[in-house]
């Protein structure tokens, strides 16, 4: 069986010994004592030396003086116990004695009884509790692994003895120990190893108190002393070393100055404990009666229901004490119920206190719970301290006010949650407090030992002014933002919301999802997992220690200016990782700048993973972070925004678009190349060129109807009134869309014979155009009205038709301008004119009922508009500045004409080619930066072709049809539809 506690052995105790005590010696040794070694047969002293042996002899008890070897390099010095000085002493009459005594001392060790809670045989001593003092005992080999302790359970003048039937072997690295030493810290202690056979010590042991073997005694390695010696080597045979004793052999050099002989005493012969001394006898101490110096009133209003205790309070009444524990409740009775505690210390602990008439302590101390408090009871403190001994959680809601201290106490969780006032201060020395700016007082001092937790669960925003100190945690909890305007070095932990500070924190750590800003020192470690934001826009954070940024974290940098953002300054080392994110401020353009925002004296290891803010994903503008081996560096580059573009009007609004501070940003925030061309196009105006092209198809249009030989009959004149719907497409380009329009019109004219072959007239036209303006979501509208005049002439079967117009417009638009991360609406309102002139001649060629009638001619128009600036765009709205455009156009054709009775069914065919196909440029502006944009050209060469059906209705009505189509021009006529009727008065 293993034992784990032995019993120490009982004390002997004679009656002679109690009360007579017979003369005693206690040296157990007798001479033998004055030994250091002592051996029978032989002394080897081996390991390169020095090995000295101090204050003991060095003898053999029966063999020759020359059987003692190793003396040098080992050396002898000091005094016996005995006084004299130490040596080598020659065998002889001396050394045999001393034999003779240790065989005595041997056989009385034997001797002493032996008890069996005390056996220790077939038992590894090294694994056993703390022995105390008592006479232990083996029957079998004994060996010993690791340490052995030895309890003298604070006790002067003990001893252990430790008889082994056979041997003793002790493994390598076995110690010795002695605990819990009385007050002369082992002095007059004995210990004794007495062992029928061998006493083996293992290497590099920890050796104490006296070895005695019945044969050898053997040292295989290094041997080390407990303090500086208290250690004897005493064998029937052999003492042999093996290794080098570092700190040598010194019998008088244990703990305390002893030299581990003591504790025993001779008794007749016998051995036995000492006795310990008898203690006087003191007379009981009466004492005097109690003085109180406060009291406890429960008010009169109140019920009490006692505790165990005993202790009965009685409402309205006195009850005397000093220090008191109340384990009774108190509830209201007749009406809500006080209780007053007036200079005592009272603990409460029943936990079914419900009285509302508040706590009031005069100058005393309340020690409770938030479980014993009544709930959300008030507490007034007037020069008294309350404190919260809470070994478990709870909650308080009760105000706490006057002049008092407040302490936090136990392991366990106290949350305030009512509005205390209390001056006193906070202590927190256990355990953790929870409050918020709103529960604790305003500016009141909080001490936080560093056992203590002090956290601020903020619901909403708060200022915190008292001083934080003591070294215990301070933690920020809940949403909100927290702002200390303090500085303390107790360590801080944000775990959620904002914590702000200005002055100065311990130790920081910031949680995933926390931010901790503001401006001041960091004393210690400043380990990043949330977001560090330094200043107050701007401002810097110095961490007199290391920073530490995780993957999850965000060192976030403001710059408002050249010379103002936000520095991280470090005095020790930065391990980066996780995002930076920049802020720009007040609107301020930090292109073309350098900012050196942190510096890590120790040195910077590790980049940061990831840039966001401002425009870190722009393709026109570079940003970059570089690293030096102290410092990290953000730069901005700006690129042209003429760069990206596609055509050269993309590049002319570009150039402009970067000198505009709005438009910049915007352009700056396009993250891919790819987006610049359609969002320079998006702010071009060249869109506003459909104007021209309409007016150069209605031109057409209304040429295509008047340059044709009128029916006008001598001494009548002819009116005509006409309606005409035409769908177009205009041309795309690289820098604008395709528009489907629609144009509706009307025409009224008449033509009087002013002698044969000769026709004049007159004609009134209008219409309105709507289309887009080549961009998605775009629309403008033209309202036309044209005055002209025509005339005509033939001669047989030539003829000639001519024709002058002047048109009035009012043009309306809306464009989008809308890219990635801008969208705004622009319209925009002008009026403009155009002159419209033309001439045809033909011959009509007639065979049968089939007339065929080749032409030409030409036609001119003149167009211009007036200057704008658009509207409701901001920043994005243009000024266009005045238009004007001009063709030159003739035709080629030929018209086939078919009477069938009252049926006249015609065909006509026409080239037009343009003479004039210049591009015109539009002028404008962004602000004061001024540029233009090219039109694209106009097509030169196109067809037209019409199709028509007239109605001869009798001699003085003409019903007539036509559509047309072009192929191309400024514009491509999807189909043109005429409908119009002709009458002769």
């Amino acid at each position: 069986m293993k034992i784990k506690n032995l019993i120490s052995l009982s004390v002997v105790a004679l009656a002679a010994m109690l009360f007579a005590p017979a003369p005693g010696s206690a040296q157990v040794l007798l001479t033998a004592a004055n030994y250091a070694l002592l051996g029978g047969t032989a002394i080897t002293v081996g390991g390169p030396g020095p090995n000295p042996i101090v204050n003991g002899n060095v003898g053999l008890s029966s063999s020759a003086t020359t059987n003692i070897t190793g003396f040098p390099p080992a050396v002898v010095s000091g005094f016996t116990v005995s006084g004299s000085p130490a040596g080598i002493i020659p065998t002889g009459g001396a050394t045999g004695q001393a034999g003779a005594d240790l065989i005595t001392a041997r056989n009385a060790l034997f001797a002493m009884p032996h008890i069996p809670a005390n056996d220790l045989s077939n038992l590894d001593i090294g694994t056993l509790a703390a022995l105390r003092p008592g006479v232990y005992f083996s029957t079998s080999a004994t060996n010993q692994t690791g340490a052995i302790v030895l309890d003298a359970n604070f006790q002067n003048g003990v001893a252990w003895v430790f008889d082994f039937s056979l041997s003793l072997t002790t493994a390598a690295n076995s110690t010795v120990t002695i605990i819990n030493a009385g007050t002369n810290g082992g002095k007059d202690d004995g210990l004794f190893w007495n062992a029928a056979t061998a006493i083996t010590i293992g290497d590099n042991n920890t050796v104490l108190g006296n070895y005695m073997a019945g044969t050898s005694i053997s040292f295989t390695g290094i041997t080390n002393t407990l303090a500086s010696g208290g250690v004897r080597a005493l064998a029937g045979a052999a003492v042999t070393f093996a290794g080098k004793v570092p700190g040598g052999f010194n019998t008088t050099g244990g703990p305390g100055g002893g030299d581990f002989n003591g504790g025993l005493m001779y008794v007749g012969g016998v051995l036995v404990p000492i006795p310990p001394p008898v203690p006087p006898i003191v007379p009981p101490v009466i004492p005097p009666p109690p003085v109180f110096t406060g009291n406890v009133i429960l008010s009169s209003t109140g019920l009490y229901v006692p505790g165990s205790s005993g202790v009965i309070l009685v409402p309205g009444t006195q009850y005397p004490t000093s220090t008191l524990t109340l384990d009774g409740n108190s509830s209201n009775g007749s009406a809500p119920a006080s209780l007053t505690i007036n200079t005592a210390t009272v603990t409460m602990t029943g936990t079914g206190n419900t009285y509302t008439g508040g706590t009031i302590v005069n100058s005393g101390v309340l020690i409770a719970t938030s479980q014993t408090l009544p709930v959300n009871g008030s507490i007034a403190l007037n020069t008294s301290i309350l404190t919260f001994n809470q070994p478990a959680s709870g909650t308080f809601g009760g105000v706490i006010s006057g002049n008092g201290t407040v302490n936090k106490q136990g392991a366990g969780t106290t949350t305030f949650t009512g509005a205390n006032t209390y001056t006193g201060g906070t202590n927190v020395s256990a355990g953790t407090l929870i409050a918020s700016t709103s529960t604790l007082p305003v500016n009141g001092g909080v001490a936080i030992l560093p056992v203590g937790t002090l956290v601020f669960n903020q619901a909403a925003d708060g200022t915190f002014g008292g001083l934080i100190s003591g070294g215990g945690k301070v933690q920020k909890t809940g949403t909100a933002a927290f702002t200390l305007t303090t500085a303390t070095t107790s360590p801080v932990d944000v775990q959620a919301g904002s914590f702000f500070f200005n002055n100065g924190l311990g130790a920081t750590t910031v949680s995933a999802g926390a931010l901790l800003g503001g401006n001041g020192n960091v004393i210690g470690l400043l380990t990043n997992n949330g977001t560090v934001s330094p200043g107050n826009s701007p401002g810097t954070i110095n961490v007199t220690g290391n920073y530490v940024q995780g993957s999850t974290g965000k060192l976030l940098v403001e710059i408002a200016s050249v010379s103002s953002f936000d520095h991280l300054i470090i005095t020790g080392t930065a391990a980066l990782a996780g995002t930076l994110q920049v802020d720009i401020l007040g609107g301020y353009n930090p292109l073309g700048q350098s900012f050196t925002f942190l510096t890590a004296a120790g040195g910077v290891s590790g980049t940061f993973g990831s840039l966001a803010g401002f425009i870190a994903s722009s393709a026109a503008t570079g940003v970059t972070v570089s690293y030096a081996p102290t410092s990290a560096t953000i730069t901005f580059t700006q690129l042209p925004f003429a760069g990206f573009a596609q055509t050269p009007n993309q590049a002319a609004v570009g150039a402009a678009a970067q000198g505009n501070p709005t438009q910049t940003a915007a352009l700056d925030a396009l993250p891919f190349a790819i987006f610049f061309p359609g969002s320079l196009n998006a702010m071009s105006p060249q869109g506003y060129q459909v104007w021209s092209d309409f007016a150069f198809a209605r031109a057409t249009s209304l040429a295509d109807r008047l340059l044709r030989e009128d029916r006008a009959v001598a001494g009548h004149d002819e009116y005509y009134f006409e309606a005409n719907r035409a769908h177009g497409r205009s041309r795309a380009d690289l820098d604008v869309g395709s528009s489907l329009y629609t144009s509706d019109s009307g025409l009224i004219g008449g033509n009087h014979l002013v002698r044969p072959g000769t026709t004049v007239g007159a004609y009134f036209a209008f219409g309105k155009t709507t289309s887009g303006l080549g961009s998605v979501g775009s629309e403008t509208t033209v309202n036309e009205k044209t005055l002209g005049v025509r005339a005509g002439w033939v001669d047989g079967p030539m003829f000639v038709d001519a024709m002058l117009a002047y048109s009035f417009n009012d043009y309306s638009a809306t464009r989008p301008i809308v890219f990635p991360g801008t969208a705004a609406l622009a319209t925009a309102s002008t009026s403009g004119h155009q002159w419209t002139t033309g001439i045809t001649a033909g011959e009509h060629l007639k065979a049968g009922a089939v007339t065929v009638s080749p032409f030409g001619g030409l036609l001119m128009t003149r167009w211009s508009a007036n200057r704008f600036t658009e509207q409701g765009a901001g920043e994005f709205d243009a000024t266009v500045g005045h238009q004007a455009a001009f063709s030159l156009r003739s035709q080629l054709g030929a018209e086939a004409r078919m009477t069938l009775g009252l049926f006249q069914p015609h065909v006509r065919a026409a080239w037009l080619h343009e003479f004039y196909d210049d591009s015109r440029r539009i002028g404008a502006s962004f602000g004061n930066i001024n540029y233009s944009v090219k039109t694209r050209r106009n097509q030169r060469d196109t067809a037209l072709y019409t199709a028509g059906l007239d109605v001869v209705l009798g001699p003085n009505a003409l019903l007539y049809a036509d559509v047309d189509t072009q192929s191309g021009g400024t514009t491509r006529v999807l189909d043109e539809w005429r409908l119009g009727v002709a009458i002769t008065f």
